[in-house]
């Protein structure tokens, strides 16, 4: 995997196959990728074309979690109050974060401690 992941390999984990969405999917994981590097910067190596920092660069986890965040942004546009109508069941709520994403990403409360 590389730094930043494209939209073919977002696409391929949403499983889409047609190009109808590609300007709201690359906006997201524009968004997801810019996210990303504020939250970490200073810890990991996100732009080799200028120079090597002697950080690490972001491991498969951490751009697995920004295709993966990059989804949940794509899929909850369309339930803005968190609120999704499943039909016969009813409306459901969706949450505002996911503890998988936190693990991949290293953020929230699986962020570490931060010394500023």
């Amino acid at each position: 995997m590389t730094w930043p992941p494209d939209i073919t390999r977002l696409k391929r984990d949403l499983n889409i196959t047609d190009s109808r969405d590609d300007a709201v999917l690359q906006e997201q994981l524009d968004a997801a990728v810019g996210f990303v590097q504020r939250y970490h910067d200073g810890r990991f190596e996100f732009d080799p074309l200028f120079g090597v920092t002697g950080l690490p660069a972001p491991g498969p986890e951490m751009e697995l979690g920004t295709l993966r965040l990059a989804g949940r942004w794509y899929t909850r546009r369309r339930s803005p109050d968190g609120v999704i109508a499943m039909g016969d069941l009813g409306a459901q709520n969706i949450p505002g974060f996911d503890s998988d994403l936190e693990r991949m990403l290293e953020m929230g409360r699986y962020g570490g401690s931060v010394i500023v």
